[in-house]
């Protein structure tokens, strides 16, 4: 924790200068997914949200204490009228005074009712559920965030290597140049070189274009702004060789009890359960007790509370209660209600099931693509090394007119390929790795000292 607030620290304050680009390891944007990213916000939001659930539902069990009181000024008292004297007369009598006030309080008390200890187990479980899903949320945040930062690494490769490539194009160019102005080679010959050259320029300017987007992307994963600058310092050499030093997931055991989407469903059918105890539950009573205390005020002068006012009179009342409640009978709803919660218990126990061997299979075959991988870049890499040996080659032989200038363009065509099928082998890598990790269920680059 003490890191990541340095970091932020860091980063605030580069932000406030706005001049200086922001250096940005791997390690470093994966630390600030954990913190900006606004799904990781948004599930931490959730936790706290079930920790709220779980103070309401312990609340429901302990005395609740009410107070209340009204005045009343009754301008008009109300009449009754009977024949008192039986003289054929009808008298009016006006009952009551004119000012009254009453207070009451009140206490009431959970005595037995299951369902309140299902709930408070329940609420447990969901805190449960919202810490898991922020848990997965931290990881799906920085396995983008880190196949973003590959990707990122690999279009500045990219670029580099086109720019590198278009360096070698001019420089062929100019050589032909000279040879045409001493009459050596033919004016399509420049200009084969000089298509070459226009293409790799073309192929410059989007590779420049794709890394703006891949920018923006890992700003938006690190919740950054996108008018930062960012200046990756983890390199693709760097990165390959954590990849490699991967290689020690490949003898990992795989614990599907320790995974952190067979502990999402395991919690969700805990919760399922608890749902079928509460409808099972609800054959037995509910009971509860009370206690409540009024005292009541009248008078015939505004300050109903003088007891030396007129007709004044006060009053006080207090009892308590114990009530009890048992549907003896629902027509059979209760019993088929609890029956269909059993029968989602027994749905969720089959998807438990199925998800233990889909996650087996998940990383076994990420294992399988992993190893593939970084045999695949090792491959690519002997591929570019022998390529640039036949560009040197033939670029000398160009000089001395003993190649043409579409062999030229073909070797370098082809080392140009070479070049980018192992950027992409790399990546591929570098991304499979990031998914063994996730298939393994555990957290990306965890052990990233970078």
């Amino acid at each position: 924790m003490k890191q990541l607030l340095l970091l932020s620290a860091f980063i605030m304050g580069t932000l406030l200068s706005a001049q200086n680009p922001i250096q940005l390891s791997l390690k470093q944007a994966l630390a600030l997914s954990e913190t900006n990213n606004a799904d990781v916000r948004v599930q931490s939001l959730e936790k706290l949200v079930a920790k709220k659930v779980l103070a309401q539902n312990i609340a429901i069990g302990l005395p609740s204490v009410s107070v209340g009181g009204n005045y009343v000024d009754n301008i008009d008292l109300p009449s009754q009228f009977f024949d008192i004297n039986q003289d054929g007369v009808i008298d009016e009598l006006k009952f009551g005074t004119r000012y009254s006030s009453a207070g009451q309080l009140s206490v009431n008390q959970l005595v037995f009712d299951g369902s309140y200890f299902i709930a408070v187990l329940a609420a447990d479980v969901l805190k449960g559920i919202a810490d898991i899903s922020y848990e997965q949320s931290v990881i799906n945040a920085r396995t983008a965030t880190a196949k973003s930062y590959h990707m990122l690494v690999i279009l500045q490769g990219n670029v580099d290597n086109v720019m590198k490539s278009l360096r070698i194009a001019a420089g062929a160019v100019d050589d032909m140049q000279a040879m045409y102005d001493e009459g050596l080679v033919e004016q399509s010959d420049v200009d084969q070189l000089a298509l070459n050259m226009g293409q790799l320029e073309s192929a410059l300017a989007y590779a420049k274009s794709m890394h703006t987007v891949s920018a923006n992307l890992l700003k938006l994963q690190c919740g950054l702004s996108e008018d930062v600058t960012l200046q990756l310092t983890s390199s693709l050499t760097s990165l390959m060789l954590a990849a490699n030093q991967g290689r020690s997931l490949l003898d990992k055991q795989f614990d599907v009890n320790g995974h952190v989407d067979y502990r999402a469903l395991a919690a969700q059918r805990l919760g399922q359960s608890f749902i079928m105890k509460n409808e099972a539950i609800q054959f037995l009573p509910k009971v509860y007790a009370g206690y409540a205390l009024s005292q009541q005020y009248v008078s015939e002068g505004a300050n109903v509370w003088d007891v030396s006012g007129i007709s004044a009179n006060n009053n006080v009342f207090s009892s308590w209660n114990v009530s009890a409640k048992w549907d003896l009978f629902t027509s059979g709803r209760r019993l088929a209600k609890f029956q269909e919660e059993q029968i989602k218990l027994q749905e969720i126990d089959i998807l438990l099931g199925q998800t233990a061997q889909a996650l087996a299979i998940q990383q076994s075959t990420a294992k399988a693509e992993f190893q593939h991988a970084l045999a695949d870049y090792q491959l690519q890499s002997r591929n570019v090394t022998m390529a640039k040996s036949i560009l040197d080659d033939t670029q000398v032989k160009l000089k001395a007119g003993m190649a043409t200038s579409m062999a030229f363009t073909q070797v370098q065509s082809q080392y140009q390929q070479a070049l980018s099928a192992q950027l992409s082998a790399a990546q591929q890598a570098l991304n499979n790795h990031v998914h063994l990790e996730q298939a393994l269920g555990q957290s990306t680059h965890s052990s990233l000292n970078d």
